[in-house]
């Protein structure tokens, strides 16, 4: 997100906060950047990272999503040790799984 006047950056943190709301905010990378914003803005909203400008935002972005499918990738690795009928459970799909966690987060059961 990018907020070039001051009068914006209060409602970067309204964004995070609903996207944590809907439990969909690790589905995400947020980063923020622009004139007014700083760093310790960028920490105090919730944003993965503060860009001071487009292309650092590139190559940032480039960065933590590098990062998370090697998270995914070894998280995998781990897993697949076992098959899901071994864990006592069916089989889901990164939809199905992310489809969970938001109704849980909503409150609903699986």
């Amino acid at each position: 997100m990018s907020a070039l006047l001051t009068t914006t950056m209060p409602y970067m943190k309204v964004v995070i906060d609903t996207l944590k709301e809907k439990g969909i905010r690790d589905d995400y990378i947020v980063l923020v950047g622009g004139a007014p914003l700083n760093e310790e803005f960028g920490k105090a909203v919730g944003a993965d990272a503060y860009c001071r400008d487009a292309a650092v935002a590139s190559e940032t972005a480039q960065a933590l999503v590098m990062a998370r499918r090697a998270a995914a990738t070894s998280l995998t690795t781990r897993r697949s040790s076992s098959t899901a009928a071994e864990r006592g459970r069916p089989g889901r799909g990164s939809h199905a799984r992310r489809r969970v966690r938001r109704d849980r987060a909503r409150g609903a059961s699986p």
